[in-house]
């Protein structure tokens, strides 16, 4: 049971920190702050952190420490991520 649980918040925890307007501005600030261009959207970490598939993985392994449930977690993740994103659950 705690498996669900632990899945679907880490996968809420992600949609959460890739989607959210606080956590965009942030992450807009400190990157414009510390690389001073105009384009960061291409540095691969930038993709690290505004992707699900990759934070979700992240996210999973340092909340669970089980690579098996840090896949489970980033695909969960991402299926959340793209029924918000069309409009629907």
């Amino acid at each position: 049971m705690w498996h669900l649980i632990t899945i679907f918040g880490l996968a809420s925890m992600t949609v959460l920190w890739v989607t959210s307007h606080p956590t965009n501005v942030l992450r807009n600030k400190i990157y414009k702050g510390v690389y001073k261009c105009k384009d960061f959207t291409n540095l691969w970490h930038w993709r690290l952190i505004n992707c699900c598939l990759c934070t979700g993985f992240w996210l999973g392994l340092i909340g669970t420490w089980d690579i098996y449930l840090a896949a489970i977690i980033s695909v969960v993740a991402e299926f959340i991520y793209k029924k918000l994103n069309s409009g629907g659950i």
